[in-house]
């Protein structure tokens, strides 16, 4: 290792070590240290390499002998050298980073040096035979310790670096280059997860999956257990709803789980490695990764093809030690098979198949809907008066103490000047809101159980408004109305809604946020607004329920499960799904070249 600092921390540790001592240079050995205690080194010489060697003491008052220490790694001191690297990369940017009213994907690159450096000539791509895609241009520089975040769109009507191109959230790299050409850095990475970042952590520098900190350190994101993923859903023979074979895995868990490296083959005896996922591929927590068996290497797809005369599929782990299998006999055309309700042991044929979304089920499933935050449920407000930041909507453990509280039934948040909410509002903001300000920011704390969590099927936030509103979830934006932009502390709604329609709830689908819950404490947040500081009234009601799939009784035939033949009649396909089975279709002509940018819609766009 080299590095330009002249001066090192190390610290010492071991199963069962107490105390230890260090032998640096040609120095002596030094005095009993607790392991408590660094080495602290300074004054270090330029050009010089060095090493440290400790011994240890046990619990038990024994020691290491010092004929046979342990050695650090070497380090070589330059005061020349510096580092500069790819740090984080966000792919899918559904709700984290707003940035004029856009969600662009976004590149952060970190600068370890001893002074500032000058970007001109550095290029990146995602493209190695066209190293030049961007280029930094002259006055472009980074101080050491610094961050620069670049924004992967095409936008030229919005502030900051922009990349040019976006970023494959079915996998694909990133390179580096300095102005000579030579390659600084790279990161490959495969199926990407919304709102949920790759990026370096520890001293190593190793890749994670993390939560997004643009600008800041980065922080790991909790994983779930792999062994619980299933195969969940397969389509071999594919003519007119699907060009291609499918494999879909469904994950139980409530957290993300790391797929990098996992195995997915259709002939688990022989051929156990057939295709490796890519590194850094994840499945959210209750979510699907839907990979295309159509025989292509490449992010999105396996290298071979299903056979429609019925075979195997097995999952994986990277030391090749099986996940799930699936045996299937003789398919359909245009007719997918797999898990019903998802994730269970029994097996179903669906006449309309449904990669990347909930499986129907003809069977003993039933679904059983909880509230996860009541109406009434216990809350606190603030009409903020100045910028106190974001901590106030993501971070659980903000100091709301001197919010206002609001408790018990009815439940609702904001004023009634005449007549009409009056009935509906427990929290009273009148005094604070009228003629002063337009905004008010509402923080409603709940519990959700993991044994739930890891059944979830769906998700409704269920709002009452006048006249709009953003909602957070854990930190993350999940829903949006009569608003558009970046909001302030002191935003107001685009448009007013009617007492009328304000004290119904309006239903909206969140389930594709199911991942931002967490085993455990969560918190729901929201930023109501008003049109005008001198509105009448102001209203906001929130509930929360989410959908848990149950079965009364499951079937399994020789550890795989009962396969049902489909029935021929009409499928009637709920309006939400048919919504969601379009976009995944888009999506996947988008990620092919062909249809929308997927951009082209969503929170504040």
């Amino acid at each position: 290792a080299v590095t330009y600092r002249t001066d090192a921390t190390l610290t010492v540790g071991g199963p069962g070590i107490t105390h230890y001592k260090y032998w640096f240079g040609d120095g002596p050995w030094s005095d009993e240290l607790p392991v408590d205690v660094p080495i602290d080194l300074a004054n270090l010489t330029n050009g010089e390499s060095y090493i440290v060697h400790v011994i240890g003491r046990n619990s038990a008052g024994v020691w290491q002998s010092e004929n046979d220490p342990t050695a650090s790694q070497a380090w070589t001191v330059d005061l020349s050298h510096s580092n500069l690297l790819i740090n984080e990369v966000l792919a899918i940017n559904a709700s984290t980073l707003e940035h004029e009213g856009t969600l662009p994907d976004f590149v952060e690159l970190y600068y370890d040096g001893p002074s500032s450096l000058s970007l001109a000539g550095v290029s990146i791509t995602d493209n190695p035979e066209d190293p030049h895609k961007f280029v930094f241009g002259a006055g472009t520089t980074i101080e050491p310790g610094g961050y620069l975040l670049l924004f992967a769109d095409s936008s030229t009507t919005t502030s900051g670096i922009h990349l040019g191109f976006a970023l494959n959230a079915d996998g694909e790299a990133l390179y580096l280059y300095n102005k000579d050409g030579e390659l600084l850095d790279s990161i490959e990475f495969g199926l990407q997860l919304p709102d949920l970042s790759v990026g370096r952590i520890g001293d190593d520098g190793s890749w994670s999956l993390t939560a997004p900190t643009p600008g800041g350190m980065n922080f790991a994101q909790s994983l779930g257990d792999p062994a619980m993923l299933k195969i969940n859903e397969w389509l071999t023979d594919g003519e007119v709803l699907f060009e291609d074979d499918f494999i879909e895995l469904y994950n139980p868990n409530a957290s993300p789980v790391n797929l990098s490296g996992s195995y997915i083959t259709d002939n688990p005896i022989t051929q156990p490695d057939k295709y490796q996922l890519d590194p850094l591929s994840f499945i959210a927590g209750g979510g699907f990764a839907v990979l295309t068996a159509d025989g292509r290497d490449e992010p999105g797809h396996v290298d071979f093809r299903l056979s429609s005369d019925g075979e195997m599929i097995a999952l994986l782990d990277s030391e090749l030690n099986e996940i799930d299998k699936v045996l299937f006999g003789p398919q359909t055309t245009d007719v997918s098979q797999g898990r019903a309700p998802d994730g269970a042991d029994n097996i179903e044929f669906f006449e309309l198949p449904t990669p990347g979304v909930l499986n129907p089920s003809n069977g003993t499933s039933s679904i059983e809907t909880i509230n996860l935050v009541r109406e009434d449920a216990d809350k606190r407000a603030l009409v903020p008066t100045a910028d106190i930041g974001q901590a106030w909507r993501t971070d659980l453990t903000f100091n709301d103490r001197n919010w206002m509280p609001g408790t018990g039934s009815p439940g609702g948040v904001g004023y009634e000047a005449r007549s009409g909410y009056q009935d509906l509002i427990s929290l009273d903001l009148e005094a604070q809101m009228y003629g002063q300000n337009t905004s008010c920011y509402i923080r409603i704390p709940f519990t959700a159980d993991a044994a739930e969590l890891s059944r979830l099927t769906a998700l409704t936030l269920r709002m009452k408004c006048d006249d709009g509103f953003i909602a957070y979830l854990n930190g993350g934006q999940v829903a949006r109305a009569n608003f558009s932009g970046t909001p302030a502390w002191n935003s107001n709604a685009i448009a007013s809604t009617s007492d009328s329609l304000a004290v119904v709830f309006d239903d909206i689908n969140i389930s594709d946020f199911i991942g931002h819950l967490r085993p455990g404490d969560n918190l729901l947040a929201i930023h109501g607004l008003n049109t005008s500081l001198t509105s009448s009234d102001m209203l906001i009601g929130v509930s929360l329920d989410a959908a848990i799939s149950t079965v009364a009784q499951e079937f399994t035939l020789a550890g795989y499960g009962t396969a049902r033949r489909p029935a021929r009649h009409r499928v009637d396909v709920p309006r939400r799904r048919r919504e969601r089975f379009r976009l995944h279709r888009t999506a996947k002509h988008q990620r092919n070249g062909t249809g929308p940018d997927r951009r082209s819609s969503g929170p504040g766009r």
